[in-house]
């Protein structure tokens, strides 16, 4: 990585012809297909190597589909939605679970609620 320190550097950096700096990312137009694409960026190149011998020796354009293809990822996903949708089902078993036996739990502390309440009152144990 570099620091460009003025706008003059700048502009003596982009105007030499040997450095070659920019990528572009183009959209193509509507009806035009990536063949066609590279045909026009090859006469592009080709034109620039004829005017420019020196720096565009060997170097030219390529068209590449922003996306590349993948292939079938049907199952990939099914599989990722099954997995997803058991996660989720076991966290809404788990929730239910702690609504539905919220309130027994206060009764199993009952027990020791009773005897803490003897204990309190002066009853042995054994009574």
């Amino acid at each position: 990585m570099f620091l460009l320190r003025s706008v003059r550097d700048t502009a003596a950096y982009l105007r030499n012809r040997r450095v070659h700096p920019v990528g572009v990312v183009a959209r193509l137009r509507p009806g035009a297909k990536l063949p066609q694409a590279s045909a026009e960026l090859e006469l592009i190149g080709r034109q620039l190597t004829a005017q420019y011998p020196d720096s565009n020796k060997g170097r030219g354009f390529v068209a590449v589909p922003l996306s590349p293809d993948v292939g079938d990822v049907r199952s990939t996903l099914w599989l990722l939605l099954g997995a997803v949708g058991l996660v989720l089902l076991i966290a809404c078993v788990n929730v239910a679970s702690l609504l539905l036996l919220g309130p027994f739990r206060e009764i199993a502390n009952l027990p020791c609620a009773w005897r803490s309440e003897r204990a309190a009152a002066g009853w042995s144990a054994s009574a």
